[in-house]
């Protein structure tokens, strides 16, 4: 059963954060659209935790009048962050001033978030920046947010914690009640959320994390909403011309690294689970630790759940002592697809994704790779062509397994 251990789960997400400004902007700024609600509030801290307060740049955008914004000041002044207000009132106006043709009250609703984030990309490249998505899982797994508006940013913190859990991690960093309580409101139309969904978050939190949920209704109301919004977490469809004719693209779905399309697919995608009472932080450590076991190499595996970092935990597991070919080659295949069981029927959302392949073949395009890949790279004509393959692809058919038995 998922449980929650909201101290490690701060840890490793404030390290997520620095690895992640390491390698796509060493020294760059945190752009944040700060609300005043928990979920900006949080992510806030947590870059501030992360990265020094001197990197966090809190940008405040009330539309008109916000009845609300001492909550956004609260915050900004709380974490001793620089801060800018962008009243973007005039900005939206302009806007609807200029389309010659009645709005949908749906556009009129959007319209500001897209601005909203508009801004912040003017911000965030004007101040050597990096813009923070803060949505959470419970409203991503609905479809809560505005498609290129709040839905979007270069990372996100928060996005695979439920709203108890983006709470429990904003009062394990010291914020203010006032802030990590404050009833969500969704900014645009002036109701709360739970008004607008129909249901309340602790109802969606409790069915994300568990499948259980006593309101039918409620249910039908939740896998509706999920069904219909799914799109907004996935890649923009692309046509792909082909020099000569292939399968369609339905028909493969490729992936290798956790940077690259359909990344969740990937052993090195960072996605919580538990299995035997024990907290992973992927595939790649939940394989390279059962490895260290297989051999009853206890330090080696003690080492690999004390770190979240890729290629520590490969090196490491090229360590392990008593290691035999033959042995790990017969327990290997197994290991990984009682792992990706876990991963997947633990996360909703990549359970969702993964059931949306159909019956897709799931080919890993590692280069490297001819025992878990498929021995060819992500841009090879070839990888659309199974009988041209170099590798056994195990892993793709060990997620085929699991996308069978959910």
């Amino acid at each position: 059963m998922y449980e929650f251990d909201v101290e490690k789960t701060k840890n490793n997400c404030v390290k997520w954060i620095r690895d992640f400004f390491e390698n796509n902007g060493r020294g760059c700024n945190a752009v944040i659209g700060i609300s005043g609600g928990k979920d900006s509030s949080v992510v806030a801290a947590l870059c501030v935790e992360a990265l020094g307060k001197d990197r966090v740049i809190g940008v405040l955008m009330p539309c008109g009048e916000q009845s609300d914004i001492d909550m956004a000041k609260l915050l900004v002044n709380h974490l001793g962050i620089k801060h800018y207000v962008v009243n973007i009132k005039d900005a939206v106006e302009a806007v609807r001033n200029s389309i010659q043709f009645p709005l949908s009250d749906m556009s009129k609703v959007n319209l500001p978030a897209r601005i909203r984030m508009s801004t912040l990309y003017a911000v965030s490249q004007s101040c050597n920046g990096r813009v923070a998505n803060t949505c959470n899982l419970s409203e991503d797994y609905v479809g809560y947010s505005t498609r290129y508006g709040d839905s979007v940013g270069d990372f996100s913190p928060c996005s695979n914690m439920t709203v108890a859990e983006v709470k429990a991690v904003g009062r394990l960093l010291g914020l203010p009640d006032v802030l990590v309580d404050k009833t969500p409101t969704d900014g645009l139309c002036g109701k709360t959320d739970e008004d607008n969904l129909g249901f309340t978050y602790a109802v969606l939190d409790k069915y994300i994390r568990t499948g259980e949920i006593d309101d039918p209704d409620a249910k039908e109301a939740i896998d509706l909403l999920h069904r219909k919004n799914l799109f907004k977490l996935q890649l923009m469809p692309s046509f792909m011309p082909e020099s000569e004719p292939t399968p369609q693209t339905d028909e493969i779905v490729c992936f290798h690294s956790p940077d690259e399309e359909n990344a969740y697919l990937s052993n090195w995608f960072y996605s919580d689970f538990t299995a035997d009472g024990i907290m992973f932080t992927s595939m790649e450590q939940y394989m390279m630790y059962h490895k260290a076991c297989c051999f009853h190499d206890e330090d080696t595996a003690a080492k690999i759940l004390a770190t979240d970092d890729f290629a520590q935990i490969k090196a490491l597991g090229r360590q392990v002592s008593g290691y035999d070919e033959s042995i790990w080659n017969g327990m290997r295949q197994l290991v990984v697809y009682e792992g990706l069981k876990a991963k997947f029927t633990q996360n909703p959302i990549l359970r969702a994704k993964l059931k949306a392949t159909g019956d897709a073949i799931l080919a890993e395009c590692a280069v490297g790779d001819k025992i878990w890949g498929i021995g060819l790279s992500m841009w090879d004509e070839d990888r659309l062509h199974p009988e041209r393959w170099q590798g056994k692809n195990l892993l793709g058919y060990s997620l085929m397994a699991v996308r069978e038995k959910i």
